[in-house]
């Protein structure tokens, strides 16, 4: 998440909001910083906390 921002604000010309010349919600939308950040709340939110639960589970040993 914090390497989306941080591109978003390296390279603001890459973020549609800031000129809009005739663009579409597609074009709103899919923008690759926002993306990033989108990819990385994804990841934390639904994969982390099972993978976390995974490990915790193993250092727990084997189930029987």
């Amino acid at each position: 998440m914090v390497a989306g921002v941080v591109w978003a604000v390296a390279q603001p010309y890459r973020i549609v909001l800031l000129d809009r010349d005739g663009l579409g919600l597609y074009d709103y939308l899919v923008q690759p910083p926002l993306l990033v950040v989108l990819v990385g709340l994804v990841y934390t939110v639904a994969i982390a906390p099972g993978l976390v639960e995974d490990l915790e589970a193993g250092d727990r040993g084997p189930s029987r």
